[in-house]
């Protein structure tokens, strides 16, 4: 088990500067030259060469999978967090607008009076601030 870790850890050491299937090709040089797997590395070269670049890509595939796993989710993550912040913002806005009504009902004033502080300081057309009105003058 160590050996085959050697001959791994030499591919991907060799695979940072050149083209897998060359760094295949180089780790199994260098495994024999140190007598890594040198017997089985001589019997099984071609199936060696093919399974390693086979494997190699296979870890590297999965890596991206991942990779894209977790982007996908960071992004999931940020939606949500929008989501809960425009919930908070429509909650505090819907809370300011039922504020604005109150107090208007409360001074005496007119449901006219009212929406036209909801047109003013809620940024609400004429037809929405009047449903406001309607809606929560109690």
């Amino acid at each position: 088990m160590k050996q085959y870790t050697q001959y791994v850890e030499q591919v991907r050491y060799n695979s940072a500067n050149m083209p897998l299937e060359q760094a295949v090709e180089e780790a199994i040089e260098y495994c024999v030259r140190h007598d890594i797997l040198k017997d089985f590395l001589l019997k099984q070269r071609a199936e060696v060469v093919k399974m390693s670049i086979f494997e190699y890509d296979e870890e590297r595939e999965i890596e991206l999978i991942r990779r894209d796993e977790r982007e996908i989710g960071k992004e999931m993550g940020i939606q949500e967090e929008r989501q809960r912040a425009q919930a908070e913002l429509d909650k505090n806005r819907e809370n300011t607008i039922r504020s604005i009504i109150s107090i208007c009902k409360e001074m005496g004033g007119a449901q006219e009076l009212a929406a036209q502080k909801l047109m003013k300081n809620c940024n609400l057309n004429e037809e929405q601030a009047k449903e406001k009105v309607v809606l929560y003058w109690e």
